[in-house]
This record gives C-alpha cells, structure tokens and sequence, in this order.
C-alpha cells in the first residue's frame, strides 16, 4: 500500500513537472548513468508542458531526486529494472500518425501535410524534412555555402530513423552539419545539442591528442565519422518548418 501511494505521489510530480502533449508510458526503470544522454535538467517549480517537444534530442523523460530529466534515444542503453517504481516518460509522437503522400512532408507550423519544393525528396520513415542532393564533391565550408544559396542547411541526421534514411538511399560519405575547433571539444549541432550516433571508436581524430586533424563530421551506412574538413564529399540539403523531436 506504501509503495502505491509513493507511486501516486511521484507521478502527481511528474504530472506537475511535464504535462506533454503526446503519446507517454510509464515504465519501472531507471538509468545507472544520469549524465550520458542528459538533453536537459530542471526543477519542478521551473519546469514548462513544451520542454520536451521543444527539445531535438528529447526521447523519455525520467524524473528523479526533484527533477526532471529529458534525455536522448542513445540514453536507453542504461535503463535498467528499477525495484522502487522509478517513473520513466517516452515523450515521443508516433511518426505513423503523420505519414504524407510522396514528396510530401508533415508541417507542424500549418498542421497538416505540405508539398516539398521542386527536386526535393521527402521519406515517410521520418515525414518532416524534405532533402536536396548537392550532386557536388565540396568540402565542408563549400557545402555550407552552397545550401545557404536556397536557404537551407547540410542535414542534421539526430534520429536513427533519419540514419536509416541515409543508409538505405545512399553509399560512401555524406557531410553532416558539425564540427569541432579544438581537440578534446564535443561535436554539437548548431543548436547546441549534442551529437550522438557514432560509430564504434569515434570520432577519434585519427589518434591524434595535440593537434585537431579531423573536425567535421560525415554520415557513411547509419553512422557518424569525423573527418578532414577539407574531404571532397557529397551532401544533402534539409528543409523543415518544424522543431522535429519525434524518433520511432
């Protein structure tokens, strides 16, 4: 009976803390590793109902010892049985509620289905960005450049439903939108969330500890690499409307 209302009692603070607006589980588990994944950290008192859908990175939410967690997909590699009902929170949409006709994709600005624009591909394994080929071997800040043209920028693969995108329609190197200035730095995305994703051993700046060798990233199968910065490679374009934070 005790541990009933304890587990009333934490989901009545849990409700408090984040009231999302999406589909959410509770499950018995917890995590042995309450930094790795960690997308953000705040009080109950402090806490919003959009936190998490306004958050890239954010796949469950765990709350624990007053606070709120929101972590990443990587996260759950250390979610563990928890014998004291810990709360665990998926925060997550499903993306089979937002499937689009070809060449379309789902705008949450406009609440429906859009059409990308001309030339651009869309992918109903994650229907919110529509994609453009470079069709060009350009290093990185040639990239940039060259999807800056039309407004948009080198993609920013976060999910592994993204990751499979790329694994099934493309072969060899893809320039992802990362990079790094000094050795030792975090990879970041622009917004300053960090990059998950990659591949076993990396980045690893091919092994060296002064000097930075390698401080961009690329895509290649469904994994991230660094890489030169001045590597001739290939990329896509992303355009979306929509502050994407959806992985299943």
């Amino acid at each position: 009976m005790i541990n009933l209302i304890v587990l009333f009692f934490n989901l009545m603070k849990l409700n408090n803390c984040q009231k999302y607006e999406s589909i959410f589980r509770i499950r018995a588990l917890t995590t042995t590793n309450q930094n790795y994944g960690l997308a953000l950290n705040s009080s109950i008192k402090n806490s919003n109902k959009d936190s998490c859908l306004r958050n890239d990175d954010c796949a469950f939410v765990l709350f624990k010892n007053g606070a709120c967690g929101l972590y990443n997909e990587n996260a759950k590699r250390f979610l563990v049985p928890s014998n004291e009902r810990m709360i665990y929170e998926v925060c997550s949409l499903k993306i089979s509620d937002y499937i689009c006709v070809t060449n379309h994709v789902y705008s949450f600005k406009q609440n429906k289905c859009v059409p990308c624009p001309i030339n651009f591909f869309s992918d109903n394994r994650y229907p919110f960005k529509c994609y453009v080929a470079t069709n060009k071997y350009l290093n990185y800040s040639r990239t940039v450049a060259e999807c800056a043209k039309y407004d948009l920028t080198i993609m920013r693969p976060k999910s592994l439903n993204e990751r499979q995108i790329i694994l099934n329609r493309f072969v060899g190197y893809l320039w992802v939108d990362s990079r790094i200035t000094k050795v030792g730095a975090t990879f970041l995305w622009p917004d300053g969330a960090k990059v998950y994703g990659f591949g076993i051993n990396e980045p690893d700046n091919l092994g060296h500890f002064n000097d930075l060798v390698e401080k961009n990233v690329a895509i290649t199968a469904d994994y991230l690499v660094d890489v030169f910065e001045s590597s001739s490679i290939v990329s896509l374009c992303e355009l979306t409307d929509s502050n994407e934070y959806l992985y299943y």
